[in-house]
């Protein structure tokens, strides 16, 4: 009896720590970017500019504790019509240090298409007040901005954090 006691206590405890994963084969690949020759007719003519926050790290206020983050930055091209340019994703530090560019030449982001930045946990240069921004041009001012989010996650033994944020349309 204590065997099988011991055997059911020892799967399930063993049964918490399956981590929940994804068969990588079945998410859809990343083909949102055009090549040059192929957006060569097109005259990319507004340029903007946006602001996200990037929190490499979060506090836990009751423990004083520290959490580092994994930050998910997608840039979606809302236009059923039109590919933009991104020219420039220049991450920041919490002082307004420039950390470095994520990009080194313009990307074509095609219509309904998205481009994702992947800030990794262990990446924790920004600081919590860490930003990134975002220039981009669009073919005419009346086109549809791109909808820029991140989102954060977390973990520190059994607490686990995950939140969201949208940019801001500097100009």
């Amino acid at each position: 009896m204590r065997i099988l006691l011991f055997v059911l206590v020892l799967s399930l405890m063993t049964g918490c720590l399956v981590r929940n994963t994804v068969d990588k084969s079945k998410i859809p690949k990343q083909q949102s970017l055009l090549s040059l020759n192929e957006v060569e007719d097109y005259k990319f003519e507004s340029s903007h500019t946006s602001y996200i926050p990037i929190y490499s790290d979060l506090v836990l206020s009751d423990e004083n504790l520290h959490i580092a983050l994994q930050s998910f930055v997608s840039i979606r091209n809302l236009s059923f019509e039109t590919p933009f340019r991104i020219d420039a994703l220049e991450y920041y530090d919490t002082n307004g240090k420039f950390i470095k560019n994520y990009i080194d030449q313009p990307i074509f982001v095609n219509k309904l298409a998205t481009y994702e930045v992947v800030v990794p946990t262990n990446d924790l240069d920004g600081g919590a007040g860490a930003k990134i921004i975002i220039k981009y041009s669009l073919i005419s001012k009346i086109d549809q901005h791109p909808l820029i989010e991140a989102l954060f996650t977390g973990m520190h033994g059994t607490k686990a954090v995950s939140f969201s944020s949208r940019s801001v349309l500097l100009k």
